[in-house]
C-alpha cells in the first residue's frame, strides 16, 4: 500500500471480487483479524483502492474506484464528499455543491494567470457553513487529482485528503490478460 498515486500498480489474479487485507502473511482466522475488506466492482479491470481509518485503530474502510481514463478524464479533478454533510467547495469564484457521498469530476477547473485556483471549502454543520481549509490548487494539466473530503472517525473532524495522480494510465490501456 502507499500513501501516493504514482507509475507503479499491482496486479491481482482474483478468484472472486472480494480482496481481504490483514497485517499478517495468513489469511485472517476471524472477523476481527482483518485489517480491511472491499468488493470489487463486476465490470472494469483498473481499479484504485482507497483506505480510510475505520473506528478501531489499524483497521480501514476500503473504497474501490474505477481508476480508468474514460470515469476519471486526464486534466480533471474528481472531487468526493464521503461525510454527512453538505461540502461547498470554491474554486476561484465558481462554486462546487456536494451532497453526502456525491462525486463529481471539475473537468475544466477556472485559474488565475498562473495556472492555480484558490481554493475554499466549507461543511454545513449545525445549521452555518464552517470553513474546513483554504489553499491553492495546481491545475492536474495533463494528469489528474484526487480530493477526498471524509470524517475521520478518530478526530471526529471533517478532512480533506488530495493526492495528484503523477503518471494516469494511458487512455489506450487495454484490460490484462486472464
Amino acid at each position: 500500500m502507499k500513501n501516493y498515486l504514482n507509475h507503479e500498480t499491482s496486479q491481482l489474479h482474483l478468484l472472486g471480487n472480494d480482496v481481504i487485507f490483514t497485517t499478517g502473511p495468513q489469511a485472517p482466522a476471524k472477523l476481527e483479524e482483518q485489517a480491511g475488506r472491499v468488493t470489487l466492482p463486476e465490470k472494469g479491470h483498473l481499479f484504485l483502492l482507497l483506505f480510510f481509518p475505520a473506528e478501531k485503530p489499524g483497521t480501514y474502510h476500503i473504497m474501490a474506484l474505477d481508476d480508468s481514463t474514460q470515469a476519471f478524464p486526464l486534466g480533471s479533478f474528481r472531487v468526493f464528499n464521503l461525510s454527512r454533510n453538505n461540502i461547498r467547495l470554491t474554486l476561484e469564484n465558481t462554486d462546487y455543491n456536494f451532497k453526502p457521498s456525491q462525486v463529481m469530476i471539475i473537468a475544466k477547473p477556472p485559474v488565475q494567470a498562473n495556472n492555480h485556483s484558490g481554493m475554499n471549502a466549507h461543511a454545513f454543520i449545525n445549521e452555518k457553513w464552517q470553513r474546513i481549509c483554504s489553499g491553492l490548487w495546481p491545475h492536474p494539466g495533463q494528469k489528474r487529482d484526487l480530493e477526498i473530503f471524509f470524517e475521520n472517525p478518530q478526530s471526529q473532524q471533517i478532512e480533506l485528503r488530495g493526492f495528484r495522480d503523477i503518471s494516469p494510465p494511458t487512455t489506450s490501456a487495454k484490460k490484462p490478460a486472464p
